[in-house]
């Protein structure tokens, strides 16, 4: 009988053993979860990062050089790593005094540009653009049409040709001062 009392205190014994050895274990299971959690949360937050340093951008635009395209106070999106500029497309550049701002593609290096009171002119063609409603015209001390587009550049100009500072006035813009293409507007409310 005394065999069977000793069983019984070593079978207590051994199981107040693996109670603890299981909370133990538990313990360290909630604290490595844990830290696996900070990690994966750190490696996300540090791509995300990377991913809007290098390859993306983001910036509020506030002027009226392309409205309606953009409006003041849009969240403008763009692609950082697209080298390759289109006519039409919208770029996102340092301007003269270190500000960035947004104005659309007229022109590649070889084009040449001219704007007399009919319009803006691209290699000899009349350009019909169906978005912008006001007359293209030339600046007084502006850029001297016409204009031959250099190597390397881009000649630019505002959809709302009557408010824009743009290529007309400064010239050409260097690639790069381009910190990339416009990808995605998320447009703000009007309360």
């Amino acid at each position: 009988m005394s065999e069977e009392k000793n069983n019984g205190v070593m079978k207590e014994e051994t199981e107040d053993r693996k109670t603890a050895q299981g909370k133990k274990r538990h313990q360290t299971t909630v604290l490595q979860d844990f830290l696996f959690l900070l990690l994966k949360t750190a490696a996300i937050a540090g791509i995300v990062w990377i991913g809007f340093h290098y390859v993306y951008g983001a910036f509020r635009y506030q002027d009226l050089s392309m409205k309606p395209a953009l409006k003041d106070g849009d969240l403008v999106f763009f692609y950082r790593l697209g080298k390759d500029y289109q006519i039409g497309d919208i770029v996102i550049y340092t301007d003269k005094n270190g500000k960035l701002t947004a104005n659309r593609v007229i022109a590649k290096a070889g084009d040449e540009v001219d704007v007399d009171e009919k319009g803006i002119k691209l290699n000899g063609a009349y350009q019909q653009e169906t978005e912008i409603t006001a007359k293209t015209q030339r600046f007084e001390g502006g850029t001297v049409f016409p204009l031959t587009v250099p190597e390397g550049q881009l000649f630019v100009l505002g959809d709302n040709r009557e408010h824009a500072v743009d290529s007309r006035i400064y010239g050409c813009i260097g690639k790069e001062s381009i910190k990339g293409k416009v990808i995605g507007i998320f447009r703000r409310r009007n309360f």
